[in-house]
């Protein structure tokens, strides 16, 4: 399959409505069985929500489970990952309520407002999973098939036939007797 990386701002409804973020990162790479190891923090221009379905919607009261300032990434694994939004805030996507969530960026004022800002920091977060990802194939393609080959072989009923030719080419090898 190979890495596929993915960043969406959807869209947001008029009037005072937050925008909701939808990214995935994953790999497989099976047959080479990479180690993936990223572990970093990106701070944000401004705090982004989690939630339900309602965290769009700007309310007196939270409706929202989850707010953070920044993203985490980490990835520890062997010949495959998965990131989801989620899991990019620090301590979420680790509850089974975690799979309904979803994440948003702040409301901002204005006809079109601009979150260039936190396009910068996710593609950062994309360009170091590529990097990472690229790494770790090279690391695993460097490292090269080994054909099978012997170690140690010992097996009882040879000895006993390498102990019996033994004896029978003493008998045939000529004795020279030496007198002193």
């Amino acid at each position: 399959m190979g890495l596929h990386i993915e960043c969406k701002f959807g869209s947001k409804k008029r009037g005072r409505f937050r925008v909701p973020v939808h990214f995935l990162a994953e790999a497989v790479e099976e047959e080479l069985n990479p180690l993936f190891s990223l572990d970093r923090e990106y701070t944000l221009p401004d705090t982004i929500f989690a939630g339900t379905s309602s965290v769009e919607k700007l309310a007196n009261m939270t409706n929202y489970c989850k707010s953070s300032g920044k993203l985490v990434v980490k990835v520890s694994s062997f010949g495959s990952f998965k990131i989801s939004t989620i899991q990019l805030l620090p301590g979420c996507g680790h509850y089974s309520e975690c799979v309904r969530c979803q994440v948003c960026l702040p409301w901002r004022p204005g006809a079109h407002p601009d979150y260039s800002d936190f396009e910068q920091v996710f593609q950062k977060v994309a360009s170091d999973i590529k990097e990472m990802y690229e790494r770790a194939v090279s690391d695993a393609l460097a490292s090269p098939e080994i054909p099978e080959y012997q170690v140690a072989l010992f097996d009882s009923s040879q000895e006993t036939v390498l102990s019996q030719k033994f004896q029978e080419d003493a008998k045939s090898r000529p004795q020279r007797k030496l007198k002193l």
